[in-house]
């Protein structure tokens, strides 16, 4: 009983932890009350399955069932192999008379083609006694088949709340959310579960007044993320702002009562500030305009020490920037990104000029000498909302903006377009200049309409939107229609964002609906186009605890400040195509984070469908040291970088950790290779025996052969 009880014990435990791990949920209601918990608690609790031991299971029962199977094989091959008694030691002979042998020994043998059979017989026994194993096949089954946007549900984001804030809260370098509910005043923090796939419900706690946006950042350089809390004011011209320090040690020690203290910091006008790194020293200062200020931009300066029990939080200074400045709009789509290429991050300002108008200054960032006026000009009427991208792949960043025409009360637009402005760079990246594409109608949206559509960039030619009529330009736009059915179901959509859920290398959609329709306000869209298409994911921190393990105040708590979003960091990257074609592109870090921008803090490239390594990888942060950035060579695709650049400045203080992800393929070319391997060590075992069964019938033949002419 004790050898078949062994391998029951691993089958099922196998079982259990793959379709457990599969996200199974069990919901119920006991006495009135939903229930709705992880299938993984009652296999822990009830069976004393362990949630890790599916791969020792699987190779257990894979041993078992090899040995068995070669147990059986060798056992036919023997019994058929075995010979006959060996012939007498001894002939007698006379001289009238040849005594004949008994027999030859090698028809005792039995026939080649009786043991062909019977070795087949043995084999086909073996393969169906491991048919059963396809239930713990090694490699787990893809949540998401189909090459489509697949709707994934609401993911345990319920209830009537929006996400407002990305952030890696736990600090497992997981994307967690930070959602409002609809009193606009209670924060809860949703930790994602890798296992289960589903956000999990953090604690909460609720801000004292109505929350005009939540920017997580780590301001007191400890590693761990806090949280400015923008909320409105004595009027609606002013906003009163808030840091809740290390939210993080709140989330993970149930501290609720951190947040009873916040920290205020000086208000500001209704334009909501920016974070960015105004002196070089990697910690997070504001920047925008105070109700005392007028239209001269003010910089809340970072000034925190940690040693100094009361020490406070921000200084007021006069701004660093040299030259003629502008009233920020309200409301406004100002960024910290690299526009000249020096891999230094620039500010873009977006400028109220009265009516109804805007316009926009770039002011390059020149270290310790501050920010000088590059470029100005003006927006066409109508103007949106602005963001930042290389739409051609040359390796700079260029301007995306809408223009509408027409908005209503519900904010829906009309008579509307898609913008390109190309970034082209001036001398010797000293300066750069802004041109402005073919627009693209979205002629595609009727009236009141709520869906939303993915528009993909595609390479100019006749009748392509947002080229020239005779098909010359940059890119062009195409509406894509096949596999986006999920996304035309939606038609109460009020905003969509690209995010990556589980770390898996795809961009996948979010999408925030007004409940018109019913059911949750939240919807995951999992993108399955492409999945085999490589990428890489970087990430830069901010030189915390000198970029090692840091400690909490009492030295209770170890933890890696992998948590920070840090905004400022620029990439550049070469990489050659399967066409072995060299190509460019740059890539911002957290640019913007105003009015609920919803930008993750990790920057995204998709490097299409080639395996090659990336050639050189260009980091820049912004710290005031003459090399502000480093280069990386023959990076590996696939992977997530983390950058941690020296708080001092030095040279050789840059530190870098690649965590690998292996594609879906892998396991694939794993069995393909253990399979080839496995037929040709059958192919040799078969004719080593069948070269040993010749030898040996030769031998034999030899040995009973006689020389009539010696007798």
């Amino acid at each position: 009983m004790a050898t078949v009880a062994v391998p029951l014990k691993y089958t099922l435990e196998a079982l259990s932890v793959n379709e457990v791990g599969s996200g199974l949920m069990i919901r119920d209601t006991l006495e009135g009350v939903p229930v709705n918990v992880s299938a993984s608690l009652i296999m822990n609790l009830l069976f004393g399955f362990g949630s890790n031991n599916y791969y020792r299971d699987v190779l257990v029962l894979f041993a078992f069932i090899a040995g068995f199977g070669l147990g059986v094989i060798g056992v036919v091959w023997l019994k058929l192999c075995k010979c006959a008694p060996p012939p007498p030691a001894l002939q007698t002979f006379t001289t009238s008379k040849l005594h004949p042998l008994s027999a030859r020994p090698a028809d005792m043998l039995p026939s080649l083609a009786t043991r062909w059979k019977a070795f087949l017989c043995s084999c086909l026994i073996t393969t169906c006694l491991s048919l059963p194993g396809a239930a713990f096949w090694p490699f787990p089954k893809k949540r998401f088949t189909g090459t489509a946007l697949v709707e994934a549900g609401t993911l345990g984001l319920t209830g009537d709340r929006r996400v407002v804030a990305f952030g890696d809260f736990s600090g497992d370098q997981f994307l967690d959310f930070l959602s409002l509910a609809s009193d606009q005043r209670t924060f809860t923090v949703h930790h994602w579960n890798h296992e289960d796939f589903v956000f999990q419900e953090g604690d909460h706690f609720t801000h004292p007044a109505k929350v005009l946006n939540a920017v997580p950042g780590d301001f007191t350089h400890t590693g761990k993320l806090d949280l400015l809390v923008m909320s409105q004011g004595k009027n609606k011209d002013e906003i009163d702002m808030y840091v809740y320090p290390s939210i993080q040690t709140m989330v993970l020690t149930n501290a609720i009562s951190d947040t009873a203290h916040p920290v205020k910091i000086q208000s500001s006008t209704s334009a909501q500030p920016i974070p960015l790194d105004i002196d070089g020293d990697l910690k997070i200062d504001l920047l925008g305009l105070t109700t005392s200020s007028g239209s001269q931009i003010q910089v809340w300066q970072n000034v925190w020490n940690s040693s100094i029990s009361d020490s406070p939080l921000f200084e007021m200074q006069d701004s660093h920037f040299k030259g003629s400045q502008c009233k920020i709009a309200n409301p406004h789509s100002n960024a910290v990104v690299d526009l000249n290429g020096d891999c230094l991050a620039d500010v873009f300002l977006v400028c109220d000029e009265g009516n109804g108008e805007k316009s926009y200054q770039i002011w390059l960032n020149k270290k310790s000498q501050g920010f000088l006026m590059a470029t100005r000009g003006s927006f066409p009427s109508g103007t949106q909302s602005v963001s930042f991208g290389d739409i051609d792949r040359d390796g700079t960043i260029d301007m995306m903006f809408t223009t509408c025409k027409n908005i209503d009360s519900k904010g829906i637009g009309s008579d509307c377009y898609i913008n390109v402005a190309y970034n082209q760079q001036l001398g010797t990246a000293q300066t750069t200049k802004l041109l402005l594409a073919s627009p693209f109608p979205l002629s595609f949206r009727k009236g009141n309409d709520r869906t939303p559509y993915l528009v993909y960039s595609v390479a100019c030619a006749p009748s392509v939107a947002g080229c020239k009529s005779d098909g010359s330009g940059r890119r062009g736009w195409k509406v894509a229609d096949a596999g986006t059915e999920s996304l035309k179901k939606v038609k109460d959509a009020r905003g969509v964002t690209f995010l990556d859920m589980d770390e898996d290398g795809t961009l996948d959609i979010m999408v925030q609906r007004t409940g018109s329709q019913g059911g949750s306000r939240v919807l995951f869209i999992q993108n399955n186009f492409y999945y085999d298409a490589f990428f890489l994911k970087a990430i830069v921190l901010n030189g915390a605890c000198n970029n090692g393990w840091c400690y909490s105040s009492n030295g209770s708590e170890k933890y890696q400040p992998f948590g920070v979003s840090y905004s400022g960091a620029s990439y550049k990257y070469t990489v050659l195509d399967t066409a072995g074609h060299r190509s460019a592109a740059q890539v911002g870090q957290l640019p913007q984070t105003s009015y609920h921008a919803l930008q993750t803090p990790y920057s995204f490239f998709g490097l299409g469908r080639t395996n090659n390594y990336i050639e050189n990888l260009f980091v820049g942060t912004t710290i005031h040291a003459p090399d502000h950035y480093i280069n990386m060579e023959g990076v590996i695709p696939n992977s997530r970088v983390v950058i941690l650049p020296p708080p001092d400045g030095s040279g050789d203080g840059w530190k870098q950790q690649l965590f690998l992800r292996p594609g879906s393929w892998v396991p694939l070319v794993t069995v393909t290779c253990i399979a080839g391997m496995v037929i040709l060590a059958i192919i040799v075992f078969v004719l080593h025996l069948t070269e040993k069964r010749e030898d040996e019938l030769e031998r034999r033949r030899a040995s009973h052969h006689i020389n009539f002419d010696a007798l």
